[in-house]
């Protein structure tokens, strides 16, 4: 399930304007997140980024922006988080080993 909200405002003008987002899943007890302002977009696992990328369009839906994994046992679980823009607020989502876990559908 995911958790859509805006988050710290003290951000650039456009993001004033536009509204950073924080779009945010739990998976085997660990909690992801994603931060999207108007210049970047970061991934985050437990709290602690992981990958980040500065880019204001996302021009093709299929390539990852994003990329982590995360080991379990002796399981490693790939996250992948891929972008469309949008006319007013690009969309996002979030997926686990190539399945939709969180964010908008696209």
């Amino acid at each position: 399930m995911a958790i859509f909200g805006l988050v710290d405002r003290s951000f650039g003008f456009a993001d004033r304007i536009f509204g950073p987002t924080e779009t945010k899943v739990m998976f085997k007890e660990h909690q992801i997140a994603i931060k999207l302002r108007v210049s970047s977009i970061q991934l985050f696992i437990d709290g602690k980024k992981v990958d980040s990328e500065k880019t204001a369009l996302f021009p093709n839906k299929n390539v990852a922006l994003l990329t982590a994994s995360i080991t379990e046992a002796d399981k490693t679980h790939i996250i992948e988080v891929y972008g469309q823009s949008g006319f007013w607020q690009p969309k996002i989502k979030i997926c686990i080993d190539q399945q939709k876990v969180g964010g908008d559908d696209f």
